[in-house]
């Protein structure tokens, strides 16, 4: 999934590399951390379930996102039932997979590498 943030993380980053300013990275990063536009940002997290999120369940994941990024956050909910079961969960660009499928994928990674 690509954002407007990666796009523009990828023109910066191709920029300063081209331009032999790669060591600029670390103060252009800063300057747009202090930016007013970063400060007023709000969270990104998408709950990715098998199955409709409700009640106890969706309230126990709402409570974990607080925990992580406090109460300043946009949450977008999705269903997708190739999880079997489970959710992932997306919170700006960190992703948590806590599906069957992920625990699957992750199974046959290993034996792969086994291999």
């Amino acid at each position: 999934m690509s954002t407007k943030a990666d796009k523009l993380a990828a023109t910066i980053v191709t920029y300063l590399k081209s331009a032999g300013e790669l060591e600029s990275l670390r103060g252009v990063v800063d300057a747009l951390m202090r930016s007013t536009e970063y400060k007023k940002s709000v969270n990104q997290v998408v709950v990715t379930s098998a199955s409709k999120l409700e009640g106890a369940a969706l309230k126990q994941i709402e409570s974990f996102i607080a925990k992580k990024v406090g109460h300043d956050y946009m949450l977008t909910t999705l269903v997708n039932e190739d999880l079997v079961a489970g959710f992932t969960l997306q919170i700006n660009d960190t992703l948590i997979d806590a599906s069957f499928l992920g625990k699957i994928m992750t199974i046959e990674d290993s034996l792969q590498t086994k291999e």
